[in-house]
């Protein structure tokens, strides 16, 4: 079950998106926050940009939309939270991803149910194209 701050974070990446020439934190509430930050010209190859979920103080997610790259990150804290906030990023925008702990180890699998060592920075593609899947549910 995805919680009402995560439905909301997802909101906030998805308008952070759409707003690629601001800079700064996009949106905070309690332990977790949405920043968005660029280097480059806008507009030219050069222009990079990408956006971290923070919690609590640690980034635990990277999208990069330039890149259509998503990384991941426990931070060191492998906390039923950060799984919880890691996963909603993943049905986002890398559907199919689950981050669990499987005999105290993280381990990622895919919609296979295959499994694969997680480590941090973990890479997948993602499509910013795909239809809303947690943000389009009522808040």
């Amino acid at each position: 079950m995805t919680r009402k701050i995560e439905l909301q974070m997802i909101a906030a990446i998805r308008d952070t998106m759409s707003d690629s020439s601001f800079e700064g934190c996009y949106w905070k509430s309690a332990n977790t926050s949405v920043w968005q930050g660029h280097s480059g010209t806008a507009g030219t190859y050069s222009h990079e940009r990408w956006i971290e979920i923070i919690l609590h103080g640690q980034v635990v997610a990277l999208i990069e939309p330039n890149l259509q790259r998503v990384s991941i990150y426990t931070g060191g804290f492998n906390t039923t939270t950060t799984r919880s906030r890691i996963n909603s990023v993943l049905r986002e925008f890398a559907p199919g991803w689950e981050l669990r702990q499987r005999n105290c180890k993280l381990t990622m699998l895919d919609r296979n149910d295959n499994p694969e060592p997680f480590t941090e920075g973990f890479c997948l593609t993602f499509y910013p194209w795909h239809p809303l899947r947690e943000s389009n549910r009522a808040v």
